[in-house]
C-alpha cells in the first residue's frame, strides 16, 4: 500500500531546491533491515545518500563534523547531548537535495529513515541548517508520531539584540529543508516582535505548503506597521542563513516602538 502523500497545497513552482543533511550518532546496531511500513518510508529520496562513519577508521569526517560552525552553536542549546553524541563511536548521514519538490515525501521518507537509525542505536540528530540536536525521544515525539509535515519543528525563529539600539534582529533557519528562503526583519522594537514572530509563523506555514514570497510583496498584519515590504536575496551561502532569505524592511524606525 502506499503511504499518505504529504501534499503541499500552496505549490508552486520556483525551481529551487530543498535539502536534508541529518547527522546520526551512536553505537548503531543495522543487522535488522528497515521495516518500510513501520517508518513509513518509501525509499531513500532519490539522490539521497546515507552514509556511516566509524570513528576508529574515520577519524576525520568526525573532526569535520564537529568543526562545523553550524555544530557549535547547536552544542552551546544541549551541552549533555553535543557531549554524548561526541562520544559516539559511529555517525551516519543523511543528506541530498530535491529539486523544485512538489510534495514533502522527501520529507516523510527521511524522517523514517532517521526514525529507524534512532530505533537501531542512535542518540542524537543534528540538524545542521536549523542548528538544532534532537534527542531521540524528541524526534519521535515531534516529528515522526506526527505522522503530518511540522514545519515549525524544522525551522527555528532567532532573535538577537541589535547592540545600543534597545531592538532585536529577528530571522529563522532552516527553511531550505522546504526550497525556500528564510526570513529577516531587523529594528524590531518590543512592541512588534510578538508581532514579528506571528507573521514569520505565517509565512513559515505558507512556505512550507509550498508557496512563494515574491519581490515586492507587501506585508499586510493586523498588530503591525503598513509599509513592510518583502526583498529577497538569492545567496544560497549567506553565512546567517545557510540560505537564501527575503529581508522584510519598514521604512525606518517604524518597528522601534
Amino acid at each position: 500500500m502506499p503511504f499518505r502523500t504529504w501534499l503541499r497545497p500552496e505549490y508552486v513552482s520556483t525551481g529551487h531546491e530543498a535539502r536534508v543533511d541529518f547527522a546520526v550518532f551512536g553505537p548503531f546496531d543495522l543487522d535488522v533491515p528497515i521495516d518500510r511500513e513501520s517508518y513509513r518510508s518509501e525509499r531513500l529520496p532519490a539522490g539521497f545518500e546515507l552514509v556511516q562513519f566509524d570513528r576508529d577508521r574515520q577519524v576525520d569526517a568526525f573532526r569535520r563534523q564537529f568543526a562545523l560552525p553550524a555544530w557549535k552553536l547547536a552544542a552551546v542549546d544541549d551541552p549533555a547531548l553535543a557531549e554524548a553524541a561526541s562520544d559516539a563511536p559511529q555517525m551516519v548521514l543523511l543528506r541530498g537535495t530535491v529539486r523544485d519538490p512538489q510534495t514533502l515525501n522527501f520529507l516523510r521518507d527521511s524522517i523514517g529513515i532517521v526514525s529507524y537509525l534512532l530505533d537501531c542505536g542512535g542518540l542524537a540528530v543534528f540538524d545542521s541548517q536549523s542548528l538544532q540536536l534532537w534527542n531521540a525521544e524528541r524526534w519521535r515525539g515531534e516529528l515522526f508520531a506526527a505522522e503530518r509535515p511540522m514545519p515549525h519543528r524544522h525551522v527555528v525563529i532567532v532573535r538577537s539584540p541589535e547592540p545600543n539600539r534597545g531592538t532585536q534582529w529577528i530571522h529563522t533557519r532552516g527553511m531550505r529543508i522546504f526550497g525556500r528562503p528564510d526570513l529577516s526583519v531587523r529594528g524590531v522594537g518590543s512592541n512588534y516582535q510578538v508581532g514579528i514572530v506571528e507573521l514569520f509563523n505565517r509565512y513559515i506555514e505558507y512556505q512550507a505548503n509550498g508557496g512563494e514570497i515574491l519581490a515586492d510583496d507587501v506585508v499586510t498584519m493586523d498588530g503591525l506597521p503598513e509599509g513592510g515590504i518583502c526583498r529577497p536575496d538569492s545567496q544560497l551561502d549567506h553565512p546567517d542563513f545557510g540560505n537564501a532569505h527575503v529581508e522584510i524592511v519598514w521604512p525606518a524606525g517604524s518597528l522601534e516602538g
